[in-house]
Parts: structure tokens; sequence; C-alpha cells
């Protein structure tokens, strides 16, 4: 679902607005690795990208992962300061080299059933860990025509008290979590 008409935004083209909605695309693809790649069916498992607040937890109609971007920061040890060269319309352009940035996801199973939240963060843990890079195949054309590497990790440092602090500043008693990065590179030539 996108919740901007590119007619209203003045200034961009089709392209450049994909370019630019690279979130909303990649958060279809994050869904498209769940439901395909874990098996899982979007009639049984909702998959959300909100705050889990208090709130919208009791709302829950059914099983939920939650994907909650908390935090967004440049991964300064991609960090490339060399023009890159380019051929473009038989003319060759300096471009700045794309930056990187490690999208910092907080991902939580919610049920009404304890052992259903654990074996459904579970299957998304596997399914997460099985894709240390995303699937070409799953992402959406403009992702996929640019070749794009996107690179994931789940957090293999304890990230265990950075994760009670966000429930605890969410209102909501804290619940077994994955912390998961995705790197994006970010086109410096779009402004």
């Amino acid at each position: 679902m996108t919740f901007f008409d590119v007619d209203t935004l003045p200034g961009l083209t089709d392209s450049r607005f994909s370019r630019i909605a690279m979130l909303l695309e990649l958060h279809e693809t994050l869904q498209r690795l769940l439901y395909e790649q874990g098996q899982m069916s979007i009639r049984e498992v909702d998959i959300t990208f909100d705050a889990p607040t208090l709130d919208r937890i009791t709302k829950l109609i059914r099983p939920t992962i939650n994907m909650f971007l908390f935090d967004l920061q440049e991964n300064t040890e991609l960090r490339q300061s060399n023009f890159q060269n380019t051929q473009q319309n038989g003319r060759s352009e300096r471009r700045l080299p794309p930056r990187r940035f490690d999208l910092r996801y907080m991902v939580s199973a919610l049920t009404n059933v304890i052992e259903d939240e654990h074996l459904l963060l579970w299957r998304t843990l596997l399914t997460l860990l099985q894709h240390p890079q995303l699937p070409t195949d799953l992402l959406p054309a403009e992702l996929h025509q640019q070749d794009i590497e996107l690179r994931t990790h789940v957090s293999q440092t304890d990230e265990s008290q950075r994760l009670a602090s966000l429930w605890n500043a969410l209102g909501v008693p804290p619940h077994p979590a994955l912390y998961y990065v995705v790197t994006v590179p970010v086109d410096m030539n779009l402004v």
C-alpha cells in the first residue's frame, strides 16, 4: 500500500518516486520473504511494521509478526569516498557512491497463546537466518533492475537490554524479540 500519490508530489516522476520509496518496497519484500520462504499463510498470519503499542496489540485479530523499524544509522564501515565514473547515454558521469544505512528492526511475534508466539518467532528466525541477502526474485522490479544488494543479519551481539528498553518505552511488557538489521544503499545523487 502506498500512502503518497505521485501526482501530488511536485517534481517527482514515477521512476524517481520509486527510488525514494525504498522503505515501502523493502517492507513489501520482507513480507514476501516471510510469507513465501517462511511458508506462512497470508490468511492466517499478519505482518505489520507499526510500533507494537499496547493499544495495537490488544486489537490484533490474528497471529502477527511485527517488524518495528526503530533505528536508522549510517554504516560508516562501508562508506566509500571515491567518486564513481559511469557511462550513461554515451556520456561519462562522475557520481557519488551510495552510502549504506543499517535499518534496525525489532521483530516480534504477537499472539494470544504463548506457544504460538514462540513457534511463530522461531519460524521467523529460521527464515531470516536462511537469507543473509534478500533474494533478488523477491525484490520489486525497481530494486531488481538497479542491481542493488540488500544484506541482512540477525544481530549476534547481546541487544536484550536495548530491546527491553524499547518495550518499556512503548509501554508494553517485554516479549521475546529478534534484533534484525537490513543494510541498504542510499543514492546520494537523487537530490
